[in-house]
């Protein structure tokens, strides 16, 4: 096939090991360099600069089992219309105050809203005011179910255990007057 300007990747499924768990394992692919812990088995696609001669090199000797390899070839125009089509279905009009983020969407497909806010405990999202499942994705951000459509989003977040923390603090201060109190009465 011609080749296009564009990235390349390559694709390895189950990339399998069984060494000491401590350890670190570095799968060295081109001149990109990823971290394994020694046992394990994980899937992964990294950004190559060039497929015509791709070499991987483990830092440690041993046997590895990997299920599949596949490189993947996405040319210019490609990405090009995926980032026009990511664009179109963004959210826009966005405000962000204190601890609430809104904005609006007009998604011309059903899909995830992604926001590169961190997941975590203490974030709820509603759509159009009615209150939504909140997914990690990218393994540590925020996301959404969208449908196709105009909508009104809204994110808030409140911080984990500040009721009970404020209710603590007022019971230790109560406790620290009483025994103020007590010991000037008992003087």
């Amino acid at each position: 096939k011609e080749y296009t300007e564009g990235e390349n990747y390559i694709y390895l499924e189950g990339v399998e090991r069984n060494f000491d768990n401590s350890e670190v394992i570095k799968l060295k692919v081109g001149n990109k360099e990823v971290e394994l812990s020694g046992k394990g088995k994980d899937d992964i696609l990294i950004n190559i600069e060039t497929a015509d001669n791709v070499t991987l090199t483990f830092s440690k000797e041993g046997t590895y089992k990997i299920k599949k390899i596949c490189l993947y070839h996405l040319s210019e125009e490609h990405i090009k219309e995926a980032i026009e089509k990511l664009r179109r279905n963004s959210m826009q009009d966005i405000r962000i105050k204190d601890n609430i983020i809104n904005g609006k969407i007009d998604s011309d497909v059903n899909g995830l809203l992604f926001l590169s806010i961190p997941y975590g405990k203490g974030w709820e999202a509603y759509i159009d005011g009615e209150k939504t499942d909140i997914y990690k994705a990218n393994l540590g951000f925020v996301a959404i179910s969208i449908e196709k459509g105009e909508h009104s989003v809204e994110f808030k977040y409140t911080t984990p255990g500040i009721f009970a923390g404020g209710i603590l603090t007022v019971v230790g201060w109560l406790l620290c007057v009483g025994v103020v109190v007590k010991m000037i009465v008992e003087k």
